[in-house]
């Protein structure tokens, strides 16, 4: 029996993962991956030998992070916190323009997980659970914002004249 059918089709080792990344990131080695497993970006599954064995969603992962470190030059630990979020099940926020999250950096167990939690929810029930009392049509723009003036002045911006411009000495206006 040829080891890949052992294994199953969907999972990979080290080798592997470097042909399938060779054409998009030429320079990439396994002491790479390694290093980034190492960092928390990537956690492939680990036979008992210890030997590593990446899933599809682990490549895919390995790719968004080599594709935000080259063409975006973000740092790790930037990238390190996208995907926390992405584990999550959110949305990053402050993506870079052109940037998207592929569903499939999503885990097949994550995204169950996430969707189990799914519930239905109506207008009122919403609206009792977010503590809103208004629809959101129906609300002001501008919410809880003082006047212009105001503003300035808690800011410690112009203060309102007191006396009139043609009361000043020397006829001066401000």
């Amino acid at each position: 029996m040829a080891q890949a059918e052992r294994r199953g089709p969907q999972v990979l080792n080290i080798g592997e993962v470097l042909a399938q990344l060779s054409d998009d990131f030429p320079n990439m080695t396994a002491s790479k991956i390694r290093f980034l497993e190492e960092k928390g970006l990537i956690n492939p599954q680990r036979t008992p030998a210890g030997y590593r064995q990446y899933a599809e969603s682990d490549v895919e992962r390995l790719r968004f992070v080599l594709s935000l470190q080259r063409d975006q030059y973000l740092p790790l630990k930037v990238i390190k916190d996208y995907l926390d979020a992405i584990d999550r099940g959110e949305r990053p926020d402050n993506l870079p323009p052109g940037v998207t999250v592929s569903p499939r950096i999503v885990s097949a167990e994550l995204a169950a997980e996430l969707q189990n939690r799914v519930r239905r929810l109506s207008e009122e029930q919403l609206r009792a659970e977010s503590g809103a009392s208004v629809p959101p049509r129906q609300r002001q723009v501008r919410r809880n914002r003082p006047p212009c003036g105001a503003r300035l002045r808690a800011a410690g911006g112009p203060r309102p004249r007191t006396t009139p411009p043609a009361a000043l000495p020397g006829g001066r206006r401000p």
